[in-house]
């Protein structure tokens, strides 16, 4: 009986205890805008090949499987994992900082939406009939994804 009172309050406190301080969010949450800059910066260089199949070299048909390889790892191994490890750290976080939280996922979500329509345009043939549009939608999705970093850099100084 006597510990009960002491475990009662340590149960009750625990997970008030466990959320990381707005300084640590803080950090956690600058980690995160540095991880997608460097995904960025690996993508942003890869131009689309758009050459037809008849007329590609081997080399040059090596080149564009190496560029969507790239892409698509750069995807499915590294963006997508940040987007759930930044959706599982809401649940960690002080709740003074949720909405520098939802701008940080905002903008990693215009960073999927880029890296998508950046994957798709290199993987169009040059006889597909959408091409004029993702040739224009891949820029600005780009344009959307800066705006939306540039927002959460601003609400996490």
């Amino acid at each position: 009986m006597r510990f009960l009172a002491p475990l009662l309050c340590l149960l009750l406190f625990t997970p008030v205890w466990a959320k990381d301080s707005a300084g640590q969010t803080r950090t956690k949450l600058r980690s995160f805008l540095q991880r997608m800059q460097a995904a960025e910066s690996r993508a942003r260089p890869i131009e689309p090949m758009l050459i037809a199949m008849a007329k590609r070299t081997r080399e040059e048909t090596k080149e564009v499987e190496r560029r969507i390889q790239l892409l698509d790892d750069l995807i499915n191994q590294t963006t997508r994992p940040l987007g759930r490890e930044i959706s599982q750290y809401q649940m960690q976080m002080d709740d003074s900082m949720g909405v520098p939280h939802a701008a940080l996922r905002e903008a990693y979500e215009a960073m999927d939406v880029w890296l998508t329509a950046k994957l798709s345009l290199q993987n169009a043939g040059v006889n597909n009939p959408s091409l004029d549009a993702l040739k224009k939608n891949e820029p600005a999705r780009y344009q959307e994804y800066q705006a939306k970093l540039k927002a959460a850099q601003e609400k996490l100084k």
